[in-house]
């Protein structure tokens, strides 16, 4: 149970980004974490952030450049979510996806081209070699509903595997810390998410343990030159 209450609060900690900032004093507070699709134009998000900043009723707007993510947070008696999504698609940015409530989980949708399975549901414990993809670098992904940065690991794989098609995904639920899955797999594994990256000829690369994009996305480069 313990460990279940410390991975829900690391998890809202950090998605939100900008959750330690204090709450407006007045208004109805609300949140808006929005994903952006990867574009080479600094100054359309530069533009953007200003425009948002400038809004009557927004509070706070911090922008993730490693994970191409802006947190808003502002009062929704002067201002709508809708018109803050049409503030940043203005210029030429281009949303992913959108968590309109950053304390509530909602599940990401990958394109259906993607090489992507979910091969435990419940919690049972299954072989991860009998699902390494032969000639693809296989990331197996321990993950649950419950957890938002395991969100940011989906939206980063989504980058990942549009530009690289050798690169499979294999999602793992393991719903609570009391599931066959977890207590195989998780000896000294603190927290998720947690992923496991094999190469393209099945061999270990790397096991990585809480958000850690850009050890992600190093050891999926590793496993495409094996």
């Amino acid at each position: 149970m313990m460990r279940y209450c410390v991975a829900i609060v690391s998890a809202l900690f950090l998605c939100v980004g900008c959750a330690h900032t204090p709450l407006p004093p007045t208004g109805m507070h609300g949140e808006l974490v929005v994903f952006l699709e990867p574009l080479d134009c600094d100054d359309c998000t530069e533009k953007a952030i200003e425009s948002l900043k400038k809004t009557d009723g927004v509070h706070t707007v911090v922008f993730d450049e490693d994970n191409l993510k802006i947190a808003i947070t502002y009062d929704s008696n002067h201002v709508k979510p809708d018109v803050l999504k049409t503030i940043v698609t203005a210029g030429d940015l281009k949303i992913q996806s959108v968590i309109s409530d950053a304390s509530k989980s909602t599940k990401i949708k990958f394109p259906s081209e993607l090489d992507v399975k979910t091969i435990s549901t419940q919690g049972e414990y299954v072989k991860l070699l009998d699902h390494i993809v032969p000639g693809k670098v296989t990331v197996f992904d321990f993950y649950a509903d419950w957890c938002l940065p395991c969100q940011d690991i989906d939206r980063a794989m989504i980058l990942i595997m549009k530009k690289n098609p050798d690169v499979a995904l294999r999602k793992l639920n393991i719903v609570d810390w009391d599931t066959p899955i977890v207590r195989y797999y998780f000896l000294n594994i603190p927290t998720i998410p947690y992923v496991i990256v094999y190469g393209k000829k099945g061999k270990l690369v790397q096991k990585i343990h809480g958000l850690k994009l850009n050890e992600l996305r190093a050891a999926i480069k590793q496993g495409l030159s094996q």
